[in-house]
């Protein structure tokens, strides 16, 4: 058998300590440093936002550039090939001369001297420079 004692309170004095009071402010407690986390998680995840936004915008001009970089390479590349396509001519056209020209030297017996814009011998076959040795 339990027996309870209950005493009314006055309405006007604070009520008495109650083992539910502790508890009561420790939960008040935990929930008071529970906001301060989720505040503090959520500036932490705006900052978070703010920086892949800027990583992102970095990422998109470096790809720009990279790409503004590539077709520059590209058109360079193309003019470097097109200049050595019309030298390979040129050169093909300089030894195709001097063949004909070795020829000439070869095949006749006609004195040829070239000389330069100074008037200085620039070729002159072998069997003459024999004999004006």
């Amino acid at each position: 058998m339990v027996l309870l004692d209950v005493e009314e309170a006055d309405p006007g004095s604070p009520a008495p300590p109650m083992p539910g009071d502790a508890a009561e402010a420790k939960l008040s407690e935990t929930r008071e440093r529970l906001q301060g986390t989720v505040e503090e998680y959520v500036a932490a995840l705006e900052e978070l936002k703010s920086a892949n936004e800027e990583l992102v915008s970095v990422s998109e001009e470096a790809h720009d550039s990279l790409e503004a970089f590539e077709e520059e390479m590209q058109s360079l590349n193309e003019g470097t090939n097109t200049i050595d396509a019309e030298l390979t001519g040129k050169i093909d056209e300089l030894d195709t001369a001097n063949s004909d020209l070795r020829n000439l030297f070869g095949s006749t017996q006609i004195a040829t001297v070239f000389v330069d814009a100074h008037l200085v011998i620039r070729t002159l076959p072998r069997r003459r420079r024999r004999c004006s040795t």
